[in-house]
């Protein structure tokens, strides 16, 4: 999105540089791996060597991409491969130079997108929430590969601006954190998650992992999957509860499958977070749902009767009225070294009560953030269209195409417009199916 006169670009604030070796993979900040460049010379003494051989095991080597990572398309050929720079289930990540841009990105590589229609529709939803969350808090897609065939494709290329590291790779790798990377680091998640909120999205995965950082510590929320848009004027959301990985889970989301909640629950997260970077561990790490309410109690205290009345599951409310009463956790003499605004601020995002828990907007407020930039909030725009196959029964049929119709019409307008007149030679494969199907066939069936 290009900032206009009435959307300037938020301002920065500025603190000093993170370890520069946060880089993914092992690798430091000028793409180089550790050690490589830095081997003893043969004529070191013994305990030099052994020093040197010891960190080398220590660093995971550099890992080329896999093969056929990209399509045999001529639009691939756009793209530089570097290193495998991550793998999970959800995919291959892979770091590539944009020949077209000059820009360093990250591509991931979704196989197999449909064999599971479910996780296929997370799939169309975060595609959908990345294009429309346009914010400097929240990664950007950059481009999307166009599959060969609208019809029985498998696999999406997407092409997402390239970070250094994530968050829980930087708080292990930087012990020394000061306040003012704390504080830094806190506004920008807050401020992504004041935007997402105040268009109506529940991030539902907040986590250090899923919080990406540069060494100039800018950092982005990412990992949208489990993301959703809740309906307008809508206050409460009956959702599954199976969101949010168990450490940074909100209690109200704890012992029940499902329920209703608000945007309080990635507050919560956000308090979690932050704690984590205070004391350097996981403030919670709880093994299942009750040791987590466990940990919880004893650290923010037992919930109030007003609280215990309003938690919708009688057997987590019966555990909760059955534990024994905990005053909370002295704050102060658990993070020492946080200052009292800081403590306020952890105090405000940890409420048991989702109802008294600080929303994203008066976090910012809180006077921990004094100095920093003002944030300035646009209206929100309506969203509620684009999101209308949530509320519907849907195919793999289905799913496949609308998930190709949102890759051709946002990343590939000139196909979407004028598919008979583009020249054979732009995007390969595409235009065969182009050209046999016609650009009618493109769009939700």
């Amino acid at each position: 999105m290009t900032p206009t006169a009435g959307h300037q670009p938020p301002v920065e604030p500025t603190t000093p540089p993170l370890h520069s070796e946060i880089g993914r993979g092992g690798m430091t900040a000028d793409g180089a791996a550790h050690g490589a460049a830095h081997a003893p010379h043969p004529s070191a003494d013994g305990a030099a060597a052994a020093a040197a051989a010891e960190t080398a095991r220590s660093v995971p080597p550099r890992f080329l991409p896999p093969p056929c990572f990209l399509p045999p398309c001529d639009e691939s050929k756009r793209y530089i491969l570097d290193e495998l720079i991550g793998k999970g289930s959800y995919g291959e990540v892979v770091s590539a130079t944009d020949r077209l841009t000059g820009e360093r990105v990250a591509i991931k590589r979704i196989a197999n997108v449909f064999d599971n229609v479910a996780d296929a529709v997370r799939i169309l939803r975060e595609l959908k929430l990345l294009r429309l969350m346009c914010h400097p808090d929240v990664v950007q897609i950059k481009h999307v590969l166009l599959p060969s065939d609208a019809r029985t494709f498998r696999d999406l290329h997407i092409v997402f601006e390239l970070m250094d590291s994530d968050l829980h790779t930087v708080v292990g790798a930087n012990p020394n954190l000061t306040a003012g990377h704390h504080k830094v680091i806190m506004y920008q998640l807050l401020r992504g998650m004041a935007h997402m909120h105040a268009h109506g999205v529940l991030h539902r995965d907040v986590k250090p992992k899923n919080v990406l950082v540069n060494s100039n510590c800018k950092l982005k929320l990412c990992d949208l999957g489990l993301s959703r848009l809740a309906a307008p004027g809508e206050t409460a959301c009956a959702w599954t509860d199976y969101v949010a990985t168990r450490w940074y889970r909100a209690p109200e989301l704890c012992g029940c499958f499902y329920g209703a909640y608000t945007s309080a629950v990635d507050m919560w997260s956000l308090g979690c977070v932050f704690g984590e970077m205070l004391q350097q561990a996981p403030l919670f790490p709880g093994a299942d749902a009750v040791s987590q309410l466990r940990l919880i109690t004893d650290l923010v205290g037992s919930p109030t009767r007003a609280a215990l009345a309003r938690i919708a599951n009688p057997k987590a409310s019966a555990f909760l009225s059955a534990m024994p009463a905990k005053p909370g956790a002295d704050l102060a003499a658990r993070f020492p070294g946080a200052d009292d605004s800081a403590l306020q601020l952890l105090r405000g995002l940890l409420a048991f009560d989702p109802t008294e828990r600080l929303s994203a907007a008066d976090a910012l407020a809180m006077p921990y953030f004094e100095g920093l930039p003002p944030v300035v909030e646009h209206p929100p725009a309506g969203l509620a269209a684009e999101f209308e196959f949530d509320s519907q029964q849907l195919s793999e049929a289905d799913v496949r195409s609308l998930i190709f119709s949102e890759v051709l019409h946002h990343y590939h307008p000139h196909w979407a417009t004028g598919v008979s007149r583009a020249p054979r030679h732009c995007w390969g494969w595409g235009w065969r199916w182009a050209t046999a199907r016609g650009a009618a066939a493109c769009g939700p069936t």
